[in-house]
């Protein structure tokens, strides 16, 4: 992620297992962003951009010639923000659905991470390699008016 100069602040939303936020247990801390002195990286091509949209998303098939990991897209008027998660064998975008309901017992994957809510019209980059394996994508952020958010996939 670029980031322009200026001041920033690390946040911990997760609220298990007490359904207490973490940052308000102090899980937060500030980041001081300054211009740098010189010129930015090229970004890395991804395989793989996904769209995201209110209330839904689409992947595009990947382009195995490049980097194995995706670009995200806010093509919706709201900001968005997604995360990715390995789903344990056997378990599906149904069980994943399912605990975020009701937070009781052993999740059925693990986080790999994702971007944080972002603006529409931007694109994040998710510089992280994804090996093969049963994988769900989970938009969190809910429409502003409704509270409805998109379906896993």
């Amino acid at each position: 992620m670029n980031l322009e100069p200026g001041q920033y602040a690390f946040l911990c939303f997760v609220d298990i297992p007490d359904h207490v936020m973490h940052f308000t247990k102090g899980m937060v801390r500030g980041l001081k962003v300054t211009a740098g002195a010189a010129a930015a990286a090229p970004e890395p091509t991804s395989d793989v951009v996904v769209n995201l949209s209110d209330y839904a998303f689409t992947v595009q098939e990947p382009d195995r010639r490049k980097a194995p990991f995706p670009d995200f897209v806010n093509k919706g008027p709201q900001a968005h923000e997604i995360e990715i998660v390995r789903l344990a064998p056997g378990k599906t975008a149904k069980d994943f659905m399912s605990f975020i309901a009701k937070m009781d017992g052993p999740p059925p994957g693990n986080a790999l991470g994702g971007v944080a809510g972002f603006l529409s019209g931007r694109t994040q980059l998710y510089d992280r390699r994804l090996d093969a394996g049963q994988l769900l994508a989970h938009l969190l952020h809910s429409d502003m008016k409704d509270g409805k958010c998109t379906e896993s996939k």
